[in-house]
This record gives structure tokens, sequence and C-alpha cells, in this order.
């Protein structure tokens, strides 16, 4: 149970909460920012990982991959609906200059899979990033990273569900 109040202002009740929910559970960190009536406020509390003698704070970065999702599908759906594409169309003719995809990937990547989470593509090896720097693990992503990884992909990674039927749930391997 929580141990805010109802007189307490949002920041304090937001506090409180996070606070609360961080003494159950001190093996996982957590980190909000939200804004009031003009004002930033921030809490965090814990690690920047298990063997980590890092606090986070407001500072702290973390990968944001669901948000993102639902970022790249609404903006996709914007598109849309302002004529600007359609979601059969491939990713060919979108891709930004110097990006090149490999002559088996032409033709094989839909809008339609961007906004379904479902192109296939690699992800960024976010582990390895937080190795590098742990405090600021994205800074040493860059246009050349994002654009290597499209550029240097040659096949398209097969989507879980794919995988997991090709792995036999009957013997409970599937699952990775």
């Amino acid at each position: 149970m929580s141990t805010f109040t109802f007189g307490q202002n949002i920041s304090q009740k937001i506090e409180s909460i996070i606070k609360d929910n961080y003494q159950k559970n001190p093996d996982v960190a957590i980190s909000v920012g939200f804004i009031s009536n003009d004002e930033e406020y921030y809490t965090a509390y814990g690690k920047l990982s298990k063997e980590s003698p890092v606090d986070i704070n407001k500072n702290s970065i973390f990968e944001i991959a669901s948000i993102t999702k639902i970022l790249t599908s609404n903006l996709i759906a914007q598109a849309v609906i302002e004529n600007k594409l359609k979601p059969e169309d491939y990713i060919d003719n979108y891709l930004p200059k110097g990006y090149i995809l490999q002559k088996n990937l032409k033709n094989k990547i839909k809008i339609s899979d961007l906004a379904s989470h479902q192109s296939g593509l690699p992800d960024i090896d976010f582990a390895k990033l937080i190795e590098l720097n742990p405090q600021q693990p994205v800074s040493n992503v860059t246009e050349k990273t994002l654009t290597s990884i499209v550029n240097n992909c040659s096949e398209q990674i097969p989507l879980f569900y794919d995988w997991l039927y090709a792995a036999g749930t009957d013997t409970g391997k599937g699952v990775r």
C-alpha cells in the first residue's frame, strides 16, 4: 500500500508511489520524469544494473524500444492519413540517402511491417552499448551506426512466432 495522502500535490504523490514501489522491489531501478504546470519533476531510485554501483538519475538512459513502437505506428498512421504513403508500399523508396537494402531484401519489407514491428531488421545491440558507456549508452549510436545496420543486413531475422513454431512448441523448447 502506498503512503501518499490526498493532501499531497501531484509531485509528492508520484514520489511517494515510486519510493514505496522501490522499497518493495529494491532490485528494480525506476526513474520517472513528468511536467506539471510547466514545472519539470524527476525522481529516481536504484542502480543502473544489478552489477553496477552507479545510481540512476534524471539523466540516465534506458532502452525504450516499446515506446518507439507506439511512435513509429503513430507516425505511419499520420502519413497514411495525409496520403504520403500506403501501408502496402515497400520501404525501399522511403529510405533516406545512404541506406541501401541488399538485393535479397529489396521489395520484401513493407510499411505495414514497420507499423506492426515485423520488418525482420536487426536491433541495436543495447547490451553492448551499455558495456561501452553505462551512463550514456546511446551516445555511441550515430547515423553511421544505423546506416551500417541496415546496409549490412543480408537477411531478415525470423519473427518470434515463426521461430516458435519451427522450434516445436510441443517440446517446451519454443521459448528463447
